[in-house]
């Protein structure tokens, strides 16, 4: 009745403990009424067919913890066992196994050592052999090579040298119809400064009358009050139309103070501006003169015959004063011309190869004696 309900020992999936537990011998069922046990204020008492069950099952998990613990103990010593005996034999084999390799070198090295050595020497002279060619072939190489990028350098800079000089001259014409459409915007807008700063003396001399008639009033005013009071038989009336006239005349000086200020300020720029004016028109006289000179340097290089492609390779050029091409727009800035018409006639000369620099940007070169800049004046 016992082991009616008993589980299998070999069921999968079960712990070791839990097998060693079902193979023992399974205590009776923990079944009994509930009259059988009473619990008393400090201990419980229970029938005989009670207390029988639980002791069943206590020396049941006794036995079979005691049966875990001798089975755990028993596999313990016969691991160390087993370690023992596979030490033992790797110790042998290996022992053996270093008899069976040191007989099989030697005979190796008694049967291989003369090929060896032969096939050694062989290959060591084939490769000296072979680096021997490698490093004449390379030698070869690096003189071809190097014979072949020195032409092909020479070629460039000769093509630099003449793309350089098309350019150039490109850039030369344009420079010079920039400055001339320069100059003749500037003297349009000073033009225009000046004829404000005649409108601004015209202002000036108005403040000047005005001045004059507000002294004429404040000198009017001052008899008139001097005459009320001598006058008048009421004195505080009269200190009061005096005080309120003291006050209208102090406001008046204050104008007149600020307007003569105002006055002062406008003198000083206009003294500024006419500074200003003068040193403008020398810079104007000066750049005539160099653009004089500028021109009889072109005639007199047209005079000259063109020079061959080593002495152009050979000469130095000056950013300024060498052309190869009478320069129509500099040699017309004395008479009016439409500023349109100057940049077409010195791009028509000669198509550029690249696209034009913009004026806002020009600047003359180091050694060039015109400095030329796009940056506005300030009037």
């Amino acid at each position: 009745e016992h082991a009616a309900g008993a589980k299998s020992p070999n069921e999968d999936g079960i712990s070791r403990s839990e097998k060693i537990r079902r193979m023992q011998l399974q205590p009776i069922p923990m079944i009994f009424p509930k009259t059988d046990v009473q619990l008393g204020a400090s201990k419980v008492f229970m029938r005989k067919p009670a207390h029988d069950a639980l002791e069943a099952h206590r020396v049941f998990h006794q036995t079979a913890s005691a049966t875990i613990l001798q089975a755990w103990m028993r596999g313990i010593i016969k691991r160390v066992r087993h370690l023992m005996f596979c030490d033992a034999v790797e110790t042998v084999q290996r022992l053996h196994r270093g008899g069976v390799g040191r007989a099989r070198w030697w005979r190796l090295k008694e049967s291989v050592a003369a090929d060896r050595l032969t096939n050694t020497f062989r290959m060591l002279i084939i490769v000296r052999r072979f680096y021997r060619e490698k490093k004449g072939t390379i030698g070869l190489q690096s003189v071809y090579r190097g014979h072949a990028e020195r032409r092909v350098l020479a070629t460039t800079k000769i093509q630099t040298e003449v793309r350089m000089r098309n350019k150039h001259i490109v850039y030369r014409k344009i420079k010079s119809a920039t400055i001339a459409l320069q100059c003749r915007q500037r003297c349009g807008v000073a033009k225009k400064v000046l004829a404000g700063f005649k409108g601004e003396q015209k202002d000036i001399g108005k403040l000047k009358q005005n001045n004059e008639k507000l002294k004429l009033e404040m000198a009017s005013l001052k008899a008139m009050l001097t005459a009320q009071a001598q006058g008048d038989a009421n004195k505080a009336e009269s200190a009061k139309e005096i005080n309120l006239k003291q006050e209208e005349i102090h406001r008046l000086e204050k104008r007149i103070a600020k307007l003569e200020a105002q006055l002062e300020k406008e003198r000083a720029t206009v003294k500024k501006l006419e500074t200003d004016m003068e040193s403008q028109k020398i810079n104007t006289t000066k750049y005539k003169e160099e653009v004089r000179i500028l021109r009889q340097q072109n005639k007199a290089q047209q005079t000259l015959s063109p020079r061959t492609p080593e002495r152009r390779a050979t000469t130095p050029r000056s950013p300024v004063m060498h052309h190869s091409a009478p320069l129509s727009p500099v040699e017309n800035i004395s008479t009016p011309r439409s500023p349109l018409l100057i940049i077409t006639n010195a791009l028509n000369s000669k198509t550029p190869t690249q696209p034009p620099r913009s004026p806002e940007v020009i600047t003359a070169t180091p050694r060039s004696p015109v400095v030329v800049t796009a940056t506005p004046r300030s009037p």
